[in-house]
């Protein structure tokens, strides 16, 4: 009876019980409090590991906007990057390894990843061992499309405070010579800003007067014809297209022999890449050089603000001439300048009629420069096939009404700029670098 009692006493007895229960309860307790901490910490980490990683991704992906660059240059870039935000955010007890970057150079997309090792509370607790894995990942798309200017600038005579007489030297230095001067440079300075990647940005000079003058390249463009380093309208089937010169050379008149033919100043300069310091600098300085003299044979200049653009040149200037035709990628641009009615014509049938003949100004007159300079304008914007599109902006710097009315006609309403005054001229200019940054900025 007495054993019967202890047994059923000791039954009873639940003091231990509690103990082993509270145990195991604290240590529940314990690893889910572990565990919350972990999981809380671990999103934290992620999180700002992640906004490192999609910044990197992005830095590297701009890379690929760059001419030249490699996969090596992709990946450093990035880590780079990537390396530099983790200092920043001094994340302690994470272990990173295996940064890697996976490029499409054909989508301008650029995928990183990493491998992510952080201690754990509740492992350590728990006695698992290891730490908290994770291998997050960014993808990037950078699409800035790259642009190809061509500045078609006049440099007339009227560009001078008084008209250089036949024989006299280009005047250097008058109100509109010099305003055009500040607004060419500001135009390249603008698009210089954001500092593009190599190749990104790239500009062309189209100096026009009664002549455009082809410095080192007039033997190839005229077949040997030009004498003096300049060239005249092309003639015949390619008169109105950007075929290359070695299909049909571009025309040459000998010095003297037309009273009003004179050769300009100032040479033509290919696309110059203003992510290159020396480049970008001979371009400006070119600008500075601008020497204004003799009539205004616009149609020559902006045929050439298109030859400097198409591919079809590459003979010529080699890796200076435009990139392949592609709008997904680069944006083409003719700004063609005036001050005067285009009145200079060598060929087409603008020989029949030849300055000061009251026709050679008039534009809608057959074989006129304005005439053959519309001509060029639609076969310019390409408005038979959007894959060879360029972007045609027209200037009109206090200009005569009939000039004004060619040039609104050339580009349309919508590419047309009046400039009645030195600021206005600017205005344009950096309205005009204002639209192709909008146009380039696509994600």
């Amino acid at each position: 009876m007495q054993f019967s009692n202890s047994i059923e006493r000791f039954a009873k007895n639940d003091r231990g019980a509690i103990a082993i229960i509270f145990a195991v309860s604290l240590m529940v307790l314990s690893l889910t409090v572990a565990l919350s901490i972990d999981t809380a910490r671990a999103y934290d980490v992620r999180s700002r590991i992640q906004s490192a990683l999609d910044a990197a991704a992005l830095s590297g992906a701009k890379i690929l906007d760059e001419d030249g660059a490699t996969d090596a240059d992709v990946q450093a870039k990035a880590e780079a990057f990537f390396r530099e935000q983790l200092t920043r955010l001094a994340i302690s007890d994470v272990r990173i390894e295996n940064f890697d970057t996976d490029p499409d150079w054909t989508t301008s997309t650029l995928t990183a990843r990493v491998d992510i090792a952080m201690g754990s509370i509740f492992k350590d607790l728990s006695g698992a061992g290891g730490s908290l894995e994770f291998s997050p990942e960014s993808t990037a798309t950078y699409r800035a499309l790259k642009i190809e200017l061509s500045l078609v600038a006049d440099i007339t005579g009227s560009m001078c405070d008084t008209p250089p007489l036949a024989g006299d030297p280009p005047c250097t230095s008058a109100a509109k010579l010099n305003a055009l001067k500040t607004a060419a440079r500001d135009m390249v300075t603008a698009l210089s800003s954001n500092n593009p990647g190599a190749g990104a940005v790239r500009v062309a000079l189209v100096p026009y007067s009664a002549s455009v003058n082809a410095g080192g390249f007039a033997n190839a463009v005229s077949g040997g014809a030009s004498m003096d380093g300049c060239v005249v309208e092309r003639s015949g089937g390619q008169a109105f297209t950007n075929a290359s010169p070695y299909a049909q050379p571009l025309g040459a008149v000998a010095p003297g022999s037309l009273p009003f033919y004179s050769c300009v100043a100032n040479p033509i300069r290919p696309l110059a890449d203003l992510a290159s310091l020396t480049e970008r600098s001979a371009l400006l300085t070119a600008i500075d050089s601008l020497a204004a003299s003799g009539g205004t044979a616009g149609h020559i200049g902006a045929a050439w603000g298109w030859y400097l653009l198409s591919p079809e040149w590459s003979g010529v200037f080699g890796s200076r001439a435009g990139r392949s035709w592609d709008p997904d990628k680069v944006i083409k641009v003719v700004v063609l300048m005036t001050d005067g009615a285009f009145n200079i014509s060598y060929a087409n049938g603008g020989e029949t009629n030849p300055w000061p003949d009251v026709l050679s100004s008039d534009s809608s007159h057959p074989g006129s420069s304005g005439h053959q300079a519309l001509q060029l304008c639609e076969e310019i914007k390409s408005l038979g096939d959007a894959s060879k599109a360029v972007r045609l902006y027209t200037v009109a710097f206090q200009a005569p009404t009939a000039a004004e009315t060619m040039m609104r006609e050339c580009s349309g309403d919508e590419n047309y700029y009046d400039a009645s005054n030195a600021s206005q001229l600017n205005a344009a200019f950096r309205d005009i670098v204002r639209r192709l940054n909008t146009l380039r900025m696509t994600s």
